[in-house]
């Protein structure tokens, strides 16, 4: 049982080599970018002058998130 625990919460954290608690923040800030563009390409499909290029922003600017925050060894 503690072994599948640990399966299921740690095996993914540690291939990143960071902690369970590291993992949860970097994950949950890109939910919070991920709701915003969300949101703003909502509001971009109804009016196109709003946010025209807020979607192609967001995935650069997660592009460069990711690559400095996960840096392979």
């Amino acid at each position: 049982m503690i072994k599948k625990i640990d399966e299921i919460f740690l095996k993914h954290p540690r291939e990143k080599n960071v902690s369970y608690f590291q993992h949860l923040c970097v994950s949950m800030s890109l939910s919070v970018y991920f709701f915003t563009a969300s949101i703003q390409a909502f509001i971009h499909a109804l009016v196109p002058c709003y946010f025209e290029t807020s979607s192609s922003d967001t995935i650069r600017i997660l592009d460069d998130y990711m690559k400095n925050t996960y840096k392979e060894e």
